[in-house]
């Protein structure tokens, strides 16, 4: 009888590795997604100049990255819809939409391409379909390979439009960063995912890699997961589960049940920090204005304020003139930078509608509301 309560933790951790082990083969893709962006994102060779999956298409629910992160257990209005469709060329867009002409390209991060967002209210297809004004989404590259991209050489845009966090804009990030180049770069148009996937998505067979995918795909792992999640969420409140977490850049308001991601980073005041961060982005984007026009393309930039700056307690109620948005505004005006101010018609719709979001509670991108403003006042502005 020693003899095996000693040696039952060993069969039970040798059958626990076995099993974690036979699980990668029966588990492919992981065996759950919280939204889209997982399963669409490009790991593959080509995925330095191609940001998605030349012709993947994802259709099933999500929830917000930062109830993933604190272990929230997702509530039944957490959980939405999510449609992801990439183009041939690997950019979330139609297939086929650069066989016609575009009025614009839009450039940003996981905002524009719509990391919590569904295909149709994306910006972008907003523009498109509502507002009859092509516009092509970009996201997540540089705009740098946008200059580079033979694509927008042969069907040149009117504008390109930087749509970022006002935070991204004021940070000078290469949303917006634009140097002339003669490099010149064509991208394979894939006739169907199964095309683009036996070409660029081998990766080199190492030790590292077979480790590394064991313990992403491994069973046992997310099932232990998915258990401590249910049995933390059924004993404690949200409230306690966030204070036990010791989450670094993370906050949580348990009256309203809204998170919110690093105020020190994305501070919206008018700082000295700030201050210096917006001069150096109006050099930048007087810059980027200049080389567009030497292929007679004209800038529009549209800074989105925060959520912090929106919603949470500590910034919502603070006059205008303790923020660097309309400060940043104004330098841009004075420097004869084209923007689009989605910050009061923002403000106004809050007014209007104290009890709303314009940003996700559970994650840090702005929501369907704030799409639809950015997509009126862009089309505000394009069709006068």
């Amino acid at each position: 009888m020693k003899k095996l309560f000693l040696v039952t933790p060993l069969l039970i951790w040798i059958a626990l590795g076995y099993t974690d082990v036979i699980s990668y083969f029966f588990q492919h893709p992981k065996p759950m997604f919280f939204r889209g962006w997982e399963y669409v994102v490009n790991e593959g060779k080509d995925s330095l100049h191609v940001p998605f999956k030349p012709q993947a298409y994802y259709l099933g629910k999500m929830t917000g990255d930062q109830l993933n992160y604190l272990q929230f257990l997702p509530k039944p209005s957490d959980i939405r819809t999510q449609e992801f469709q990439v183009d041939e060329y690997g950019f979330r867009n139609p297939v086929g939409m650069l066989k016609k002409p575009i009025f614009a390209v839009m450039t940003g991060t996981s905002f524009v391409g719509g990391a919590q967002e569904t295909q149709s209210n994306l910006i972008t297809t907003m523009l498109s379909n509502k507002y009859k004004i092509p516009t092509y989404n970009y996201a997540t590259l540089p705009l740098q390979f946008l200059w580079e991209d033979t694509r927008f050489i042969v069907n040149k845009p009117k504008y390109v439009i930087v749509v970022g966090n006002e935070s991204e804009i004021m940070l000078n990030g290469w949303i917006e960063v634009l140097k002339d180049s003669p490099i010149k770069r064509t991208l394979i148009p894939y006739q169907s995912y199964n095309q683009w996937d036996q070409i660029n998505n081998k990766p080199a067979i190492t030790y590292s890699y077979i480790s590394r995918e064991t313990k992403r795909f491994s069973i046992v792992r997310y099932l232990s997961k998915v258990m401590k999640v249910k049995i933390l969420n059924t004993v404690l409140p949200r409230s306690i589960i966030f204070a036990i977490s010791n989450a670094e850049h993370v906050e949580y308001d348990k009256t309203r049940d809204i998170l919110f991601y690093d105020k020190i980073v994305i501070n919206p005041k008018l700082s000295k920090e700030n201050l210096n961060n917006i001069e150096q982005a109006i050099k930048t984007l007087t810059t980027t204005k200049e080389v567009l026009a030497s292929r007679d393309i004209k800038l529009l930039v549209v800074p989105v304020p925060s959520k912090v700056h929106m919603h949470s307690e500590e910034f919502m109620n603070l006059p205008d003139s303790m923020f660097a948005l309309p400060f940043l505004e104004k330098e841009m005006d004075k420097n004869n930078i084209d923007f689009v101010d989605v910050y009061q018609p923002m403000k106004e719709f809050l007014k209007k509608n104290p009890n709303e979001l314009l940003y996700f509670p559970d994650d840090g991108h702005w929501n369907t509301i704030t799409n639809q403003i950015i997509a009126q006042k862009i089309a505000d502005k394009l069709q006068k």
